[in-house]
C-alpha cells in the first residue's frame, strides 16, 4: 500500500468521522422545538450530516470497490467523492426548506408528520436503495477475494505491480 493511497483513505474516514459528529450534534440538541427558525434550523442539520455520514460510507465502499475489484486507482476520485459527500446532501437538505415541510415531528424537528411522502422520497426510500447497492458491491468485494485467495500463488503479479506507485525514501 502506498503511502498517498493510504493517506486518501484516511481522509475519506476523517471526513466520515466528521459528518458523523456533527451528526451526533443534531441528535443532541435535544427537545422539540416550536415551528419556527430553529427548528428549521435542526431539521436542516439533522438533514444535513444524516446525508452526509451516509454518502461518506458510500463513497467509502465506492473506494473499496473500484480499488479491490476493479484494481484501479482512486485518488483523482477525490474531488468527486467530496462533491458527491457534501454537496449532494446539502441540495437534499435544502429541497423541505423551501416547501416549509420541516417542522416537530417527535422527540426533534425534522420533515413535520403530515408531511410523511417527503420523509421517504428524501431518506427512507434513498436510504434502503442505497444499502442494497452496498451490500451488492461487498457481495463482489468479497467473492473476488475469495476467488483470489483460491488461486493465490505467490505475492509478485507483474501486472499488478506494474500498476503500483514505488515511494522511494
Amino acid at each position: 500500500m502506498t503511502i498517498k493511497l493510504e493517506r486518501n483513505r484516511n481522509k475519506m474516514i476523517f471526513c466520515l468521522t466528521v459528518a458523523a459528529l456533527f451528526d451526533g450534534m443534531a441528535y443532541l440538541m435535544g427537545e422539540v422545538l416550536p415551528d419556527g427558525i430553529l427548528c428549521n434550523f435542526q431539521a436542516w442539520w439533522l438533514t444535513y450530516f444524516d446525508w452526509c455520514s451516509l454518502a461518506w460510507v458510500c463513497c467509502i465502499t465506492l473506494n473499496l470497490y473500484i480499488n479491490l475489484v476493479k484494481e484501479m486507482r482512486t485518488e483523482r476520485f477525490e474531488i468527486a467523492y467530496h462533491i458527491t459527500a457534501w454537496g449532494v446532501p446539502f441540495c437534499l437538505s435544502c429541497l423541505p426548506l423551501f416547501g416549509d415541510y420541516y417542522g416537530p415531528a417527535g422527540a426533534w424537528c425534522w420533515i413535520s408528520n403530515e408531511h410523511m411522502a417527503w420523509r421517504f422520497g428524501i431518506w427512507y426510500i434513498p436510504l434502503f436503495i442505497l444499502i442494497f447497492l452496498m451490500m451488492l458491491c461487498y457481495s463482489r468485494i468479497i467473492y473476488m477475494a475469495k476467488k483470489r485467495a483460491s488461486t493465490w500463488s505467490g505475492t509478485y503479479n507483474p501486472n499488478r505491480e506494474g500498476s503500483k506507485v514505488h515511494v522511494c525514501f
